[in-house]
């Protein structure tokens, strides 16, 4: 539990320093959500806090239902990935089963891995390239 409030608190102070260049209403909602969910007024949520961040970002252009649609659906093919190779008892199997639907072609992710930006790794052209709905939206990592 430490580990994800501390992951939220750096979510937190990203959120911040974002908000020093884009419209501040939407930085000001998520960090009061996030900050309610580290004092455990509403329950933890990572994929929530990640999404709050990037709308911030996104000046409120995503959307929740399609960023949670988009998630859970890879969660879908990843669960399958671990039971058809029947390693539902390794607690590594979320890992190996979410590196191979990124990096291996597979039916699972339609046989199109997904790609690295080598345009911009290191994220100083934008931060966009480090952000998840990027990721879902354009499949580089």
């Amino acid at each position: 539990m430490n580990r994800i409030k501390l992951t939220l608190l750096t979510l937190l102070i990203s959120i911040i320093s974002y908000g020093q260049e884009k419209s501040e209403q939407y930085f000001q909602d998520a960090v009061y959500e996030i900050c309610n969910m580290l004092e455990d007024k509403t329950p933890i949520s990572f994929k929530r806090a990640v999404f709050l961040t990037e709308n911030a970002y996104h000046d409120g252009q995503l959307d929740w239902n399609v960023f949670c649609s988009q998630i859970d659906s890879i969660s879908r093919k990843v669960n399958k990935m671990i039971v058809s190779k029947g390693l539902q008892n390794y607690k590594t199997a979320g890992n190996w089963a979410i590196f191979s639907y990124m990096t291996e072609k597979s039916e699972y992710n339609n046989f199109c891995p997904l790609k690295y930006d080598f345009d911009n790794f290191m994220g100083d052209k934008d931060y966009e390239s480090f952000m998840v709905s990027t990721l879902l939206k354009h499949k580089k990592r």
